[in-house]
């Protein structure tokens, strides 16, 4: 194997390391963050969401759907990482030529004689993480469409004088393809797409500034417990900014599969009625839950990621 092909295949045990370490992470709190979002209360206690799980549906519950989470967070964390590497790499190969510049590394020591290197670096950092963002709301977006609807809590209303709950990952796939087809995996696509490529431009931006700021004036890499603090940071300011899309993405999905009986006729009619009905809140409502979320995995995901990066080169 060459050294090319070498790099590579390191580059993509990164991606599937960081995607193993955030699904081990991950299940309970977008448990909790699925049904704060789907649900048709406001405001909502978040500790007595918690005690109301356990009492009525049981421990175990927090496992509810773990098979399509841990499929759909390893996918999508595998998708969104070598995304973003593959089209890094392009993308810093092209600057360093335009500069000059033959090797991978010569991009700090650019840095030290021009001083929107950083700037350009960061806004290349930026454009790689926006085509992150794009393929992966395509690749993920039925995936997210059969979590949400697993572990929403439209799950446990009835329908016509019928109790209807979505089981098994398989009954959901089987329910969302009767009543709508191949397009009911894409549902609220539009809004996944603008999520996914916002988030991943400034989660990818914020993280390589820092990282590369910090090794520019030090002469060295981040320690874990810095990296820990600047993905964290990474991580709440992308869910401060997305945090709205994603409610009103999360709201289209775990709507009742039979069209009859839907609340929302497309996002912008979700948008309207959360905006009529709370306000500028509404579109926050448990964004404490998914904030902490946020700063703890991405603290951990892209501390592991920039880790297990600086081993592979």
């Amino acid at each position: 194997m060459d050294l090319s092909n070498r790099r590579k295949y390191r580059e993509y045990t990164c991606s599937f390391v960081t995607s193993i370490i955030k699904v081990i992470i991950i299940q309970p709190f977008d448990l909790v963050r699925f049904r704060i979002q789907s649900s048709l209360e406001h405001p909502i206690n978040i500790r007595k969401l918690i005690h109301k799980i356990i009492n009525k549906e049981g421990v175990l519950m927090f496992l509810k759907g773990s098979n399509a989470t841990a499929a759909g967070v390893f996918l999508s964390s595998f998708i969104q990482f070598s995304s973003y590497q593959t089209a890094y790499k392009y993308l810093l190969n092209e600057y360093l030529i335009s500069k000059n510049v033959k090797h991978n590394q010569g991009i700090f020591d650019l840095m030290k004689y021009q001083h929107n290197t950083i700037r350009e670096y960061s806004l290349l950092c930026g454009l790689s993480g926006l085509f992150s963002g794009i393929v992966l709301s395509i690749f993920t977006t039925p995936i997210d469409n059969i979590r949400i609807k697993l572990q929403s809590s439209q799950n446990l209303i009835c329908v016509d004088n019928k109790r209807y709950r979505i089981n098994t990952t398989l009954d959901c796939v089987a329910n969302i393809h009767h009543h709508l087809g191949i397009r009911g995996f894409y549902t609220a696509f539009p809004m996944a797409f603008m999520r996914e490529s916002i988030a991943s431009t400034i989660y990818f931006t914020t993280f390589e500034y820092f990282r590369s700021t910090h090794r520019l004036y030090n002469g060295k890499e981040m320690s874990m417990i810095k990296s820990f603090l600047v993905g964290a940071l990474a991580g709440g300011l992308n869910w401060l900014i997305t945090f709205p899309i994603d409610l009103v993405k999360t709201k289209r999905i775990s709507d009742t599969i039979e069209h009859k009986n839907r609340m929302y006729t497309n996002s912008l009619d979700c948008f309207s009625q959360i905006w009529n009905r709370y306000g500028i809140r509404g579109f926050y409502t448990g964004f404490s839950v998914v904030f902490l979320r946020g700063l703890i995995v991405n603290g951990v995901v892209l501390t592991s990621f920039d880790r297990c990066r600086l081993k592979a080169l």
